[in-house]
């Protein structure tokens, strides 16, 4: 008698704005990966799979709150269909070392098998001008991703504080760093927002070797959530450009796309 063997699990870590859900999507659609959303977020849980819709309810979501690490055993463990060979879920840098998701952290960090995809977005003043609109989405009632082409933005404009900007640049490499040490006992592949929409076809075949599932065809729903160039959208942005010229984010205004 033959036996089945158990879903490896993986996880999508990265920042705000860095593409983890555009990856999250992409892997979503091989038929052996099953990939959920952000299942730690505040106050929800986003499975992302309809079917699974009936298990966002605050019960649950308190639940998972006060027994994080029983919860992701329940996604990790719980039998799953017999074609998906890996199972994981996004989760972003603030909650990977959140305070009180530090039982999961640890969870994470022994957890036998566990493969990480490392995403970064090497361009962080675009990652912050993202960050900006979808926070401009969110208030006026609006998902903070493009879930369609009509819903991207076309003439948005914004102001951009030169310390708030810095300060997000500064606070992500530093994520970036610690996320690279707390994984550094297991499997990881690190990928950026950038290769993937200029190359996605091969650069998402590396993600799929890295997971040891066959090729496919991957398809995704994410779309970019603004058409305008970026020096169209944030109104000073010569005025930042002079800023950081001649320093280590000069780099980041060199691009006007």
């Amino acid at each position: 008698m033959s036996e089945t063997s158990s879903p490896f699990p993986f996880v999508v870590v990265g920042g705000a704005r860095s593409g983890t859900t555009l990856l999250k999507n992409l892997l979503r659609s091989h038929p052996n990966l099953l990939s959920f959303s952000e299942l730690f977020c505040p106050g929800r849980i986003y499975w992302d799979y309809p079917d699974m819709e009936h298990m966002e309810t605050q019960e649950t979501v308190t639940w998972r709150d006060a027994h994080p690490v029983e919860f992701m055993k329940a996604v990790y463990e719980s039998e799953h269909e017999a074609r998906f060979k890996g199972v994981g879920f996004k989760l972003l840098y603030n909650q990977l070392f959140s305070p009180e998701l530090k039982p999961l952290s640890r969870y994470l960090f022994g957890l036998d098998g566990l493969r990480v995809v490392h995403i970064r977005r090497e361009n962080l003043f675009k990652a912050y001008v993202s960050h900006r609109i979808g926070a401009l989405r969110k208030a006026r009632g609006m998902t903070l991703n493009a879930g369609s082409a009509e819903e991207v933005e076309v003439d948005t404009n914004i102001s951009v504080e030169i310390y708030e900007c810095e300060s997000f640049f500064k606070s992500t490499h530093d994520s970036e760093t610690k996320t690279r040490a707390f994984f550094a006992n297991k499997p990881t592949m690190e990928v950026t927002y950038e290769g993937i929409t200029k190359n996605m076809d091969q650069e998402m075949g590396t993600v799929l070797d890295f997971l040891d599932v066959p090729p496919a065809q991957l398809t995704t729903t994410s779309h970019k959530v603004r058409r305008q160039p970026v020096a169209e959208v944030v109104e000073n942005y010569e005025e930042l450009r002079e800023h950081f010229s001649g320093g280590p984010y000069a780099r980041f205004f060199t691009d006007d796309s």
